[in-house]
């Protein structure tokens, strides 16, 4: 049985863990969080996802908020889903991981590269 830790800045990225549709693990503690925060306000939050054996696949989607209030710290976003992706395919190398990118704001007039 492995466990694997990531630590997630909530207002920066989003991520979601999806096997054909359906989160699949073991266990995932803490199992939810609430959280208010303001703009601009992060707050961290260490899960620990137990699995036994490795999927099959797996899809990660990545979502971005680009609104005014996160211009500051895009990039730092950006850096961390690519610190993630690198820890899945490392935790998960018998896995098809497949990675995706959606983002939002108020109006979006810039690409998005990773």
């Amino acid at each position: 049985m492995r466990r694997h830790k990531l630590a997630l800045c909530l207002s920066v990225v989003a991520c979601t863990i999806l096997f054909a549709g359906t989160v699949l693990a073991d266990s995932i503690i803490p199992v939810s969080i609430n959280a208010t925060l303001n703009p601009g306000e992060c707050k961290n939050e260490l899960k620990t996802v137990t699995l036994t054996g490795s999927p099959a696949s797996v899809d990660i989607m990545f979502s971005f908020d680009l609104t005014g209030s996160m211009i500051g710290i895009t990039d730092t976003a950006k850096v961390k889903a690519i610190e993630i992706m690198s820890a899945v395919q490392a935790a998960l190398p018998a896995s098809a991981i497949r990675f995706g990118v959606g983002a939002y704001g108020a109006h979006i007039d810039k690409k998005l590269s990773m």
